[in-house]
C-alpha cells in the first residue's frame, strides 16, 4: 500500500483534495509468494500456481490471505465508503487486485474468472456504485 498511498498523497496535494487513507483496501496479502514474480513461482511453485490462476478463491498460496476474506475486506471498504460519499464522486487509487475484484464484481463474472481481469499498470475506470455492493462499469 505504501506505493499507492504516497502516488494518492501526491495527486491529492496537486488536485487539492482531501485524502482518506483505508487499511481494508490493501493488496491481496500474497503470504510466501509475497513480492515474487510470477516467472519465478512458475520454477519453483508451478502446481500451486496453477492452482490459484484456476480458481484464486479455491486455492491460498501458503501462509496469505485467502481471497474469499480478501473479498469481504475489499467490498465491506466499498460499502462502507459508498454510505458515506453516497451521491459524490470519489476517486480511489489501489493495487490491481483491488481493481480486478471491483471491475470482475461491475462485470458480473463468475468468481473463478477474477484473475482473468486485465488491469494494466496505472489503469483508470470508472465505477457506479449502487446500495447493497451493486456496481456497474462506466464508460
Amino acid at each position: 500500500m505504501q506505493r499507492c498511498a504516497r502516488f494518492a498523497q501526491e495527486l491529492a496535494g496537486q488536485l487539492q483534495l482531501p485524502l482518506s487513507l483505508e487499511p481494508d483496501l490493501q493488496e491481496l496479502h500474497f503470504g510466501a509468494w509475497e513480492g515474487q514474480s510470477a516467472a519465478a513461482l512458475m520454477e519453483t511453485d508451478a502446481d500451486d500456481l496453477g492452482r490459484f490462476w484456476a480458481d484464486p478463491y479455491a486455492f491460498t498460496p501458503p501462509g496469505g490471505e485467502p481471497v474469499e476474506l480478501f473479498s469481504l475486506r475489499v467490498l465491506g471498504a466499498i460499502e462502507r465508503l459508498y454510505q458515506a460519499c453516497a451521491g459524490q464522486r470519489v476517486l480511489l487509487v489501489s493495487h490491481g487486485g483491488v481493481m480486478r475484484l471491483l471491475l470482475a464484481r461491475a462485470r458480473g463474472l463468475p468468481r473463478q474468472q477474477l484473475l482473468n481481469v486485465e488491469v494494466g499498470h496505472g489503469a483508470l475506470f470508472r465505477l457506479q456504485v449502487a446500495s447493497e455492493g451493486r456496481m456497474s462499469e462506466e464508460g
